[in-house]
């Protein structure tokens, strides 16, 4: 199952209990079941995908789109464990590269979207103008490295 432990049938579960105890709260007058019942649905909606893109979105409205022309583009999202590897793995060199949030910015995604059938797969870097889908770090620090010499 994918989602860890709030992923797939874990939320369907929150929403059908939470509903049962808000049917049944406001059948037999209890306040606290309907209550109960309102956190747990409350949950599952906090723990969708689709919420959290959503909460991105509103987060980085007001950052600018990323430069698509720069030689290293790396295209990431919040939540992408492969994406934090890779940051954490350039370190400093990081900072040379342009980072662009696939799910702030609508032309990000489609980018990355045209590079993997489809797939939002991320972390995805354009090394001068060729994608590479989660490539090894050696491979984009060398591309970053080579920024310096020119």
């Amino acid at each position: 199952m994918h989602g860890g432990l709030l992923g797939g049938a874990w939320k369907a579960l929150f929403v059908i209990c939470g509903g049962l105890l808000v049917v049944l709260g406001i059948r037999n007058g209890q306040p606290l079941d309907v209550t109960v019942g309102c956190l747990a649905i409350l949950v599952a909606i906090l723990f969708t995908q689709s919420f959290r893109r959503w909460v991105t979105r509103m987060q980085s409205r007001n950052q600018p789109e990323p430069n698509y022309d720069a030689p290293v583009v790396i295209f990431w999202r919040p939540g992408c464990g492969y994406c934090a590897r890779l940051k954490r793995e350039l370190g400093a060199d990081g900072a040379k590269a342009e980072w662009a949030n696939i799910w702030a910015h609508d032309q990000a995604m489609t980018l990355v979207k045209a590079a993997n059938n489809g797939d939002e797969t991320v972390p995805t870097v354009k090394i001068n103008g060729t994608f590479h889908t989660n490539p090894d770090p050696v491979e984009v620090r060398l591309a970053l490295s080579e920024l310096d010499r020119t």
